[in-house]
């Protein structure tokens, strides 16, 4: 299964493990978003869609990386010719706002 449908199949209360870059990531699924590709049929308009997930990262990960946001974004969008997915991306956030952008999201595991 590609990153893209591990993404959209998330949950809210989901614990995860998330690497980027060679560091991992671990959470909690606090907010999910998925929008379905939409396709205008009578004008050529497109809305590709997409999915992303907020996790609230434990606090394991955040002395270990010496964070100072609390929150990772993923994120990934598909391309137009669906149900292909671009790669996903993660980025921190503090307060709703995108604070650093971290790279390409290698693996998602969710955890038991």
């Amino acid at each position: 299964m590609s990153l893209g449908h591990t993404i959209k199949r998330l949950e809210v209360g989901d614990e995860v493990k998330i690497t980027i870059e060679e560091s991992e990531y671990a959470g909690t699924v606090a907010e999910h978003r998925y929008t379905e590709s939409r396709k205008d049929p009578i004008d050529p308009w497109y809305d590709p869609g997409g999915a992303s997930a907020f996790i609230d990262l434990d606090d394991s990960t955040i002395d270990r990386l010496n964070l100072s946001q609390r929150t990772l974004q993923i994120y990934c969008g598909q391309f137009d010719d669906y149900p292909a997915w671009k790669p996903p991306v993660a980025s921190l956030y503090e307060d709703d706002e995108e604070k650093d952008e971290l790279g390409e999201v290698t693996h998602i595991q969710l955890l038991d």
